[in-house]
């Protein structure tokens, strides 16, 4: 009996050893699927696997650490800080949930917890073991912040067997490719092909670098060299859709062609990967670079159906909105992504449509403050006020364009001369409308400083530039405020300036008629009392100017020069009374 005993316990150990074995080795494939799954950017795939890998082996550490990785990828971090607190929980000896911990406070900008944590990893790492100090600098990577990378990869580089492993040349790639040393980048990334030949992101990272550098064939040719190796490999495609939309952009005669390309490109991106959340908004992004709106409206109403989107999707509602002309709905979709959103989030590209559909909807205030705000975080937005400016202009707002003008002027270093013109222009024109104010309002109260500021501006472009005609025409205009009448000859200067200046170029002369026919009236007002041929002659430039101008008329009939119209005896004629018949 206790033979038969024996030898049913051996069998059962025997069993359950084979058991562990397979358990074990499909354990090590699952794993090895979940950081493939990874790499091609199947974020959906990969959390499947590891859930399931959680569920079967709960104690196993990694899986879990990767779980967190995937949801910090996918800005779930709630998510990811259950998933590595609950790794420590389980063994508090093991390193990885450490750096997870310590990836996710740098995610919050929170450089000092993640040091602690980073430090609790190493102690409890064996010598220099490559798994922990690879995520710290891959983790530093993940938010910019190279420097600190290179350190711990050089760290590792100084023992010889480390030397041999791919995976760390292809991590300093990607830090010197952040520190923009493009050239150690490349080499890095060489490094890791020589080791190992099937590194797919090798390939890939490369081609960005040749794509940034604007050399679009030998992106092309790095990206397809990954996809020799593995034609299902999704993020080849995705940086091909990038690279033949960059080259679109500086090809006009085949833009439309190349965008098609792009589009493609990306379409087989999304057949290779998941169609998860995280990679259709990856789609949404390129729809915004490749200005395709309507497509980017369709795709972002697909997102918001599916679940676990996150507060992106407003955003890209609302860029979608704006540039399809629906106002109302884009600053509705900003404004819950601006609620929902985390701080850190936020970009200037937000601002900037926030802005922009505030001012559409006559929120000019706030849309100038969050403009700015859009400028501060990304200085290239500035040419936003541009166009706003020039809209207020149109609309008379002359009071608005004023504080855009003045915006563009002072923050812009490449401000041009028809930017401070317009300034001047603006200036000049909201005193205009507050003189009409104060015709009809006598308690309104006239800001004198808007004509003071236009003369300031109107000079500054003189100096800047003494052939601007336009401005010596505008001084005579603003000198004309402050006369009771032309024989003061305050603007006399000036407009002498100004047809000194347009000369006898014939095509200036017909541009400028206007200008310079009312000049003439003013010049021949201002000599009438002491030269009456002199001013016959000026009048009569003006009408070879403008034969219907009836202020020179008027002035020619006061001459005796010219008869009075027929009109004007007719109407003496009709207030005769006539007998009754």
């Amino acid at each position: 009996m206790k033979s038969l005993l024996n030898s049913v316990v051996k069998k059962e150990f025997v069993y359950v050893a084979i058991l562990s074995l397979l358990c074990g080795s499909v354990f090590a494939q699952s794993l090895s699927d979940a950081k493939k799954a990874i790499d091609a950017e199947q974020y959906q795939k990969a959390k499947s696997i590891l859930k399931n890998l959680q569920t079967a082996q709960p104690t196993n550490v990694e899986s879990g650490f990767l779980l967190g990785n995937v949801y910090l990828k996918s800005e779930e971090e709630d998510s990811a800080k259950v998933v590595y607190e609950t790794g420590i929980a389980l063994d508090q000896n093991n390193p990885l949930n450490y750096i997870g911990m310590g990836a996710l406070a740098l995610s919050q900008n929170d450089t000092t917890r993640a040091r602690l944590q980073f430090e609790k990893a190493i102690l409890l790492t064996k010598k220099k073991d490559l798994t922990t100090y690879l995520y710290i600098a891959k983790a530093y990577i993940g938010v910019n912040l190279p420097d600190k990378a290179i350190s711990y990869l050089n760290n590792l580089l100084e023992q010889k067997k480390n030397q041999k492993e791919p995976e760390i040349y292809l991590a300093l790639g990607d830090a010197y490719f952040l520190q923009l040393k493009n050239g150690d980048a490349v080499s890095a990334y060489d490094k890791a092909l020589v080791l190992n030949k099937t590194l797919l992101r090798a390939y890939v990272a490369k081609g960005v670098i040749w794509k940034m550098a604007l050399n679009y064939e030998a992106s092309q040719k790095d990206l397809n060299d990954a996809l020799l190796l593995d034609p299902t490999y999704g993020p080849a495609y995705r940086e091909l859709a990038e690279t033949y939309l960059r080259w679109a952009n500086i090809d006009s005669k085949s833009y439309k062609v190349k965008v098609d390309q792009a589009l493609g490109f990306y379409k087989k991106y999304l057949d290779n990967t998941d169609l998860s959340v995280e990679s259709r908004m990856r789609y949404a992004d390129f729809l915004i670079l490749a200005k395709e709106y309507k497509a980017l409206e369709l795709e972002a109403n697909t997102i918001a159906k599916m679940e676990n989107r996150n507060a992106r999707i407003y955003r890209y509602l609302g860029y979608a909105a704006y540039e399809n002309g629906n106002f109302q709905a884009s600053l509705d979709a900003l404004e819950s992504f601006f609620r929902e959103a985390s701080p850190k989030r936020i970009i200037a590209k937000d601002y900037y449509y926030l802005g922009k559909s505030q001012i559409k909807l006559a929120k000019d205030s706030l849309g100038i403050l969050n403009l700015k705000k859009a400028v501060d975080l990304d200085s290239t937005n500035i040419t936003v006020f541009n166009e706003v400016a020039k809209e207020q202009y149109a609309d008379k707002k002359y009071d608005k364009a004023i504080q855009s003008y003045e915006y563009i002027v002072t923050k812009n270093p490449k401000a041009t001369l028809y930017d401070r013109f317009y300034l001047g222009m603006s200036y000049f024109w909201a005193y205009n409308n507050h003189v009409f104010k104060k015709q009809s309002d006598s308690t309104f109260a006239l800001d004198t400083m808007l004509l003071i500021k236009a003369d300031t501006i109107f000079s500054q472009i003189i100096k800047l530039s003494p052939s601007t005609s336009i401005a010596y025409y505008y001084r005579g205009k603003i000198a004309r405020f402050k006369e009771l009448n032309p024989e003061e000859g305050k603007a006399l200067p000036f407009f002498e300036k100004f047809v000194e200046v347009i000369g006898s170029n014939v095509d200036e002369i017909v541009k400028n008629k206007r200008q310079l026919a009312e000049i003439y009236v003013y010049f021949g007002a201002n000599i009438v009392k002491k030269d009456k041929n002199k001013a016959i002659e000026f009048f009569n430039k003006v009408k070879e100017l403008d034969p219907q101008n009836t202020l020179a008329d008027q002035y020619l009939i006061a001459l005796g020069v010219l008869n009075p119209p027929a009109s004007v005896n007719n109407a003496n004629k009709s207030n005769v009374v006539k007998p009754k018949k």
